[in-house]
């Protein structure tokens, strides 16, 4: 629903910025959609006391439910937002501003929200990128009225380099969005004719190509493997980077549908990052059923929680040799799926729901609105 001219309700605004949000899906897009899916849900049982706007990109045609949406023609993370965004928010009579991402203001005329997922630009990003952090976004979380993340991890290192107590960042644990499809429910097999697979016969990784995912080692270690094993399944990619190599089938850009229809018939899913602040594939990846290989990070070990030991091949990021092994227990089945159970705790405590209610309590605290 774009935003109307008509009056608004007599309710607080708060706005959220969503100009992240494209056709193709990534994770802080993803995430602003499932705090959308979980609020409208929270207000068809009760009435929110505060009303939502998102300001998104000109021509989305993606949809927010019960809620107003706002173009602005301000590109996510241009130079200009600093100026721009400020006069929409009074345009908006906005009541609470609420910066999802790294995504900064150097003065914003409401109380302010924001979210950091991760420290990555300070490790892998590049100069500007690094300034960004250290002039603009430090500035904004520390005027910020409450500051979020979104695992325990982020919430220490964020903590450390903000130099402020660790219980004033907020943990608010991701969604994922296949638990709000019904994940449960088996994409058919036909589907894959178009990829020219056959199902539980490929490995399946779902990332992107910035160095911190590790992708160039996975690939190198799939190489060996495969030249040690004739009959190894292909490794599928949604990258494109390395078509070249023997055995790799490079995908490109999937729509939902398409990871989902991936996700559910690989016969295994790797993630061997580097670093990350939260890691939806691998839970993903569980919520299908599908044996994981998955980088030993701090991140996932904190999200896979809910799975026994042998439903996962933890494996050293930099461990080649640990790879190729990896590729060998997935295709031996060596590498069990996860139980019901645990893919019922999964889906309860990455559901949008629950991410939406932990927001909506923050939204509250900092409006002072009872429930």
């Amino acid at each position: 629903m774009i935003l109307s001219q008509k009056k608004l309700q007599k309710k607080p605004i708060v706005v959220i910025d969503a100009r992240m949000i494209r056709s193709i899906p990534h994770g802080i897009s993803r995430y602003v959609s499932e705090l959308c899916r979980g609020l409208d849900q929270l207000h068809q049982i009760t009435p929110l006391l505060y009303e939502p706007i998102f300001l998104t990109a000109p021509g989305l045609s993606q949809s927010f439910g019960s809620f107003q949406s706002f173009p602005i023609p301000v590109p996510f993370l241009s130079l200009t937002e600093v100026f721009k965004i400020p006069p929409a928010l009074k345009h908006l009579h906005a009541s609470l501003y609420h910066s999802p991402s790294f995504s900064s203001l150097w003065s914003c005329p409401c109380p302010s929200i924001i979210t950091i997922h991760d420290l990555n630009h300070l490790i892998y990003g590049s100069w500007s990128k690094k300034l960004y952090y250290k002039s603009l976004l430090r500035r904004f979380a520390l005027q910020s009225e409450c500051i979020t993340t979104v695992s325990q991890f982020s919430q220490k290192e964020l903590s450390e380099w903000l130099k402020i107590p660790a219980e004033k960042i907020e943990v608010v644990s991701n969604s994922l969005e296949f638990c709000s499809n019904n994940s449960e429910e088996q994409v058919p097999e036909s589907q894959l004719k178009k990829y020219q697979l056959m199902s539980h016969q490929y490995f399946f990784c779902l990332s992107h190509s910035k160095p911190h995912k590790n992708l160039a080692l996975l690939v190198e270690a799939y190489q060996m493997y495969r030249n040690q094993n004739p009959h190894s399944w292909p490794l599928v990619l949604n990258v494109s980077e390395f078509s070249q190599f023997p055995g790799v089938q490079s995908v490109g850009h999937l729509s939902t549908s398409d990871a989902r229809l991936l996700m559910s018939h690989a016969g295994g899913v790797f993630f061997p990052s580097l670093y990350e602040g939260f890691g939806l594939p691998p839970l993903e990846g569980a919520l299908f059923g599908a044996p994981l290989a998955v980088s030993s990070i701090p991140p996932h070990r904190e999200g896979l929680v809910d799975l026994s030991p042998d439903a996962v091949c933890w494996t050293e990021p930099n461990d080649r040799d640990g790879w190729i092994k990896a590729f060998e227990k997935i295709q031996t089945g060596q590498i069990a799926a996860s139980s019901p159970t645990q893919r019922l705790q999964i889906v309860q405590r990455f559901s949008s729901k629950r991410l939406a209610a932990h927001m909506d309590l923050l939204y509250r605290r900092v409006l002072g609105l009872q429930a």
